[in-house]
Parts: structure tokens; C-alpha cells; sequence
């Protein structure tokens, strides 16, 4: 086994001994390696471990195979069974759990279509339940949960201290009835956990122009604004970042990139710190993002 792949099994082994539970699995071509891993890390059957698995009619595409390319229901439900069915047995013991449909309505099938071949599958157990991302940006929900007996509606979206758009729409739904949201980007692209600023300097190459000072202060503007989440060395901002997302009664879990091993004991203390008083929140969102 490679060394990296060696790294990863050893993370995935030790987060899931710090009490993480939910896996997700990356789209497209490293969703084998991923689940490959994935069964590495836990060979045998883990009654609490979850698998989320993302798909596409563009990752399906990529996949090949009859029929991926056409945008019809049938062609659609055909390929997605067959990915799920393929993805299930690199994963065994374990097993999709939940599926992320990511839609682009410029492929020519409509969210309806897409939401009775996702629940089709469900009633023939392919996987648990599934989930409908809400695109970047987008400040509604995405329909296609209309009927009562599907259960509770779930959704994946970006939250975090820096973007809390999706606040009002899911706060909203609640009130009608019960939803979940999968928490994406809780660390605003890395500028919260310190990630974005290393990743910057470690992907420099010779030829590349120095860091623009002006770009990194406008980027980090909204972070430094953040400063009294961290007071008192109560809590990293990575911390105070996961207790704001975690703090909303619909959230199921924060979805965040494997950390490296000395951040991922940082984050797996979140608990231990002190929760976010309602001034703070209240503070926080009277912040222009």
C-alpha cells in the first residue's frame, strides 16, 4: 500500500475512534479509492458507521457505460443503480447509506424526474435515504419532498460563520416539520482552520507571482471580524466555527476534509469548549458576510 494511502487508513481509523461516525465518500473518479479505503480502515461491520456517497449525471458520465450520457428518467435510473450496486460491493462489509444527488438542471431532466428515480431506489433498498444539495449560492430550498410519506426532507448546503444564508429557508422548514441539513464548508474554504492561507503558499510553483497582499487582506477580511469568537483562548476558530454549525437542531453533521492528525484532536475537542453564548450568535449574524 502506498505511504498516502497508508496516512489516510491510519486518519480514518483514528477519527472514527474520536466518536466520527459519518464518511463521506468524494465524487467521481476517487469515489473507488475512497470506498477501497474506506473498507481498508474497517474491515469488519460497524453498526454506527454511515457512508455518503455523491453522485451526478456528470459524475454518472464519467463513469461510462450504456446510457450515462442520456437525460432521460429511465437512462437515469438504470445508470444509478448500477453505480450504487458497483460502489456497494467495493464497500463491503458496509454499504451507501445515503445518497447526495448534486442537480444541474441544464442536463434536460427535471428535479421531479430525478427525485421518483431517487425514491424508487429507495423502496428497492439501493440505499437508506437521500439527500438534495442546494446549490452555491441559492437562498431556497430545492423541491421535490412534496410528499409527506418520504419522510423528512434532506438537504446538503454550505454553512459556516461566514456564509449563514441558508439560516432563514431551513429555520423556516423546520417549523412545518422536521428536516436535516448536511453542513458543507463549515470552514469557509479554509480561511477558518488556517488551511486556505497553507495550501496557498504550498501550491506556489517558481513561475507563479508572489502572494497579492491586497487579495489575502480582502479574502480575510470577514475572518478577522470573527476575533471574539477565539477571546480568552476559549476555543481555535476551527472550534467556534463547528459549535456555530452544530448548534442548529437540524444540522445531521458538519462535512469537512480529513484533517491532518494534529487538527483533527483539535477538532474532535470542539466539545469540550464552551458552547456559543446567544450574544456571540447574535453578533456573528449581524456581521455583513
Amino acid at each position: 500500500m502506498p505511504t498516502l494511502d497508508r496516512r489516510t487508513v491510519a486518519l480514518l481509523k483514528r477519527a472514527r475512534s474520536l466518536g466520527v461516525t459519518t464518511f463521506q465518500v468524494p465524487e467521481g473518479s476517487r469515489s473507488r479509492s475512497a470506498e477501497r479505503l474506506l473498507t481498508t480502515a474497517f474491515p469488519s461491520v460497524d453498526d454506527e458507521l454511515l457512508v455518503l456517497t455523491v453522485r451526478s449525471l456528470s459524475s454518472l458520465a464519467e463513469e461510462g457505460g450504456e446510457g450515462a450520457r442520456r437525460a432521460t428518467e429511465e437512462a437515469l435510473e438504470e445508470r444509478l443503480q448500477r453505480s450504487i450496486r458497483e460502489s456497494t460491493a467495493r464497500l463491503r462489509p458496509h454499504r451507501v447509506d445515503l445518497l447526495l444527488w448534486r442537480h444541474d438542471p441544464a442536463t434536460g431532466i427535471p428535479l421531479e424526474d430525478v427525485v421518483d428515480v431517487l425514491e424508487r431506489l429507495r423502496n428497492e433498498e439501493a440505499y437508506a435515504g437521500w439527500i438534495l444539495s442546494i446549490p452555491p449560492g441559492s437562498t431556497s430550498l430545492p423541491g421535490g419532498f412534496r410528499d409527506p410519506a418520504r419522510g423528512a426532507p434532506l438537504y446538503s448546503g454550505v454553512l459556516s460563520v461566514l456564509n449563514h444564508s441558508l439560516l432563514g429557508p431551513l429555520s423556516e422548514r423546520a417549523v412545518a416539520g422536521p428536516v436535516g441539513l448536511f453542513a458543507e464548508d463549515p470552514f469557509g474554504e479554509g480561511r477558518l482552520d488556517g488551511t486556505r492561507f497553507a495550501v496557498s503558499v504550498a501550491d506556489r510553483r517558481p513561475d507563479t507571482r508572489p502572494l497579492n497582499l491586497r487579495e489575502l487582506q480582502r479574502e480575510f477580511a470577514p475572518v478577522v471580524q470573527l476575533g471574539f469568537l477565539t477571546e480568552g483562548r476559549r476555543r481555535t476558530l476551527a472550534q467556534a466555527s463547528l459549535r456555530f454549525v452544530l448548534r442548529w437542531p437540524w444540522v445531521c453533521s458538519a462535512v469537512i476534509p480529513l484533517p491532518s492528525p494534529e487538527r483533527l484532536g483539535e477538532l474532535a475537542r470542539t466539545e469540550a469548549t464552551p458552547p456559543l453564548s446567544d450574544s456571540e450568535v447574535a453578533r456573528l449574524l449581524a456581521l455583513t458576510p
